[in-house]
């Protein structure tokens, strides 16, 4: 991930970018008392001018560079490594084109087993500890980087409900943080406002890090048993990488046909 936070941030180092204009906060051209005399225009009529021209070339520029690297990082589809861990692992991918949530399912015996995870969560945080790893080198601090970002576990068996766990994706593990059963499994794995309100209001004991280390080991034994193992973190980390560029890719193509329209 941190490939195309850092060629991203280098190619910004070497090419000058647009200075920012700030507008001046507007100050009164005419006293209080003059005000019901003398009216100013509400708006400024709308001109056509170069600012949209130079806007199109800057987002044109961007777009090209944005596709220039999913060619040469072969990223027009789904890397063949990629391909490959989701066969060996078992899990199937849900993916939709538009979409910032990306989900992989496993199924083994009776249990459905759904992992998900943003791709903009994963994106954000491997820029700020490119962010955070350059300000170390600058101040000679080795402390620790975060990297860390949400990642959602169901676990649903029949007739028996669903765990929601929730956890954080870390270099190339999985921390468990809180577990919760349901009953419900239709309400359990809902993104809806209502249903999320009520997992959010229930009972979920406490931290995973607090319960007794037999049981929290015996836990993660289990959840490997299922498939949920380390081995699926570093392909959240890489496929994230390979979806986000494909989104941005496309966002800026879309902002372009809005601003060209």
């Amino acid at each position: 991930m941190a490939s195309r936070v850092f060629t991203r941030a280098l190619a910004r180092a070497v090419v000058p970018t647009a200075t920012r204009f700030v507008a001046p906060r507007s100050v009164p051209l005419i006293s209080a008392s003059m005000r019901s005399v003398t009216a100013l225009p509400a708006y400024r009529p709308y001109s056509s001018s170069s600012s949209k021209e130079e806007l199109l070339d800057a987002l044109t520029e961007e777009l090209k560079y944005e596709q220039d690297q999913l060619v040469e990082k072969k990223w027009t589809s789904m890397p063949k490594e990629l391909a490959d861990v989701l066969r060996s692992t078992g899990y199937k991918l849900i993916d939709e084109a538009d979409s910032d949530v990306i989900t992989i399912q496993r199924k083994q015996g009776n249990i459905d087993i759904l992992i998900k995870w943003s791709a903009s969560d994963v994106h954000h945080a491997m820029s700020e500890n490119f962010e955070q790893t350059e300000e170390e080198d600058e101040f000679d601090d080795f402390g620790p980087n975060d990297n860390s970002f949400p990642v959602k576990v169901f676990v649903t068996k029949e007739g028996a409900g669903t765990l929601v766990i929730e956890a954080s994706a870390e270099d190339n593990s999985l921390v468990y943080e809180q577990i919760l059963h349901f009953s419900d499994s239709n309400m359990a794995v809902s993104e809806l406002a209502d249903d999320e309100l009520k997992k959010r209001s229930s009972y979920w004991g406490p931290p995973f890090a607090d319960l007794d280390e037999r049981l929290q080991q015996t836990l993660i034994d289990h959840f490997e048993d299922l498939g949920i193992t380390n081995e699926i973190t570093p392909f959240i980390y890489e496929y994230s990488e390979f979806k986000e560029a494909q989104l941005y890719a496309q966002h800026l193509k879309n902002l372009r046909s809005f601003f060209a329209a």
